[in-house]
């Protein structure tokens, strides 16, 4: 399974979710061999859709075929919680506020499995992979993006 993540906004007749990118948290446990590797993997989702239920974020799981790497090297079986991230425009410059959104949800997620005993031994970090326009609209909303001459 997979968590799909979207804002609640304050009205939200005929708004239409757009997907901004996805964020992957990897697990790490030990052993070769694990028979609860899928049970450790419904766990971490379910806990999750509750703290994001209660931050007010809407989250839902969907189908989703579990990624499991072996690594023979350190004895260790590693997993992957995918997470997409969706957004439904509520402000005046639709792109900005959603990479800022998305932005907000990569620093809340290390922030909740860390605080978690359990996970936190287990967590080894995230990725995230945002749609390049939102990405281009936080850019030059920040000032970040410079405009270079273009030669004819």
């Amino acid at each position: 399974m997979s968590l799909n993540l979207c804002n609640i906004p304050r009205a939200r007749e005929n708004k239409e979710s757009k997907i901004v990118g996805t964020i992957k948290c990897q697990f790490k446990l030990p052993g070769l061999v694990r028979t609860d590797t899928e049970y450790k993997k419904s766990t971490i989702e379910k806990r999750l859709n509750q703290r994001f239920k209660d931050l007010d974020m809407y989250c839902a799981t969907s189908r989703n075929p579990i990624q499991i790497h072996v690594n023979k090297e350190q004895e260790s079986v590693n997993f992957i919680v995918d997470i997409k991230v969706y957004y439904i425009n509520e402000s005046d410059n639709p792109e900005v506020s959603a990479a800022r959104f998305f932005a907000k949800v990569g620093r809340l997620i290390p922030k909740i499995i860390l605080g978690s005993s359990t996970w936190a031994a287990e967590y080894t970090g995230l990725s995230t992979n945002i749609i390049p326009s939102y990405l281009f609209a936080l850019e030059e909303a920040l000032g970040l993006y410079e405009l270079d001459a273009v030669s004819a």
